[in-house]
């Protein structure tokens, strides 16, 4: 079962497998699109690239050639896209894709990237990067401590993550303000 292959080496003027079609002609030019060669009537075409029309493709368009509802303008070198921030690409055809959580996903050459909104950090803009009082619902102070905001609160009248719970009545050292069985108390804090 030995099988040879064999492949057809085409004259100038012909393509194709069996050299079945003939080529375009090497001075058909389609300055900015494909040349395609009709067998049936011998004649050749040009398929133009987007933004291109005219039997040789010489001819700008905006018709058409910007993707995503973006404005196009004609230059010297034929259509441009002015894509806004959040596409990219020769027509618009890139969506900026990042989650950029706390803040807007944008390009910059051709590159997403994500503009965090004030106090958070890239590159997802998840983590806050400051903190200040009305963090801590102005009842204590804030830091950030491993990318995370802590509040330290004014404990003898309020607890909480965020200092949101207040004792009826302030509470004297050594007590604190402690939520305990769904309380607020004035307790002492063993830690052990």
């Amino acid at each position: 079962d030995n099988f040879n292959i064999h492949r057809c080496r085409c004259f100038d003027g012909f393509r194709g497998s069996y050299c079945e079609h003939t080529a375009c002609v090497k001075d058909f030019n389609c300055f900015n699109g494909d040349c395609i060669s009709h067998v049936s009537n011998n004649e050749d075409e040009c398929s133009c690239h987007p933004g291109w029309i005219d039997k040789t493709c010489q001819i700008a368009t905006c018709e058409d050639y910007c993707l995503n509802e973006k404005q196009c303008s004609l230059e010297e070198k034929g259509p441009s896209c002015n894509c806004g921030e959040n596409f990219s690409g020769p027509r618009c055809n890139i969506e900026c894709g990042l989650n950029c959580n706390h803040g807007r996903c944008l390009f910059k050459n051709d590159v997403p990237y994500c503009k965090c909104s004030e106090h958070f950090d890239p590159p997802n803009c998840m983590i806050q990067s400051t903190c200040d009082a009305s963090s801590c619902n102005f009842r204590g102070n804030c830091s950030i401590v491993d990318h995370e905001k802590v509040c330290k609160c004014d404990l003898t009248l309020y607890t909480g993550p965020i200092c949101e719970h207040e004792c009826p009545t302030k509470c004297e050292a050594p007590y604190e303000c402690l939520l305990k069985d769904g309380s607020l108390i004035c307790s002492r804090n063993l830690i052990f």
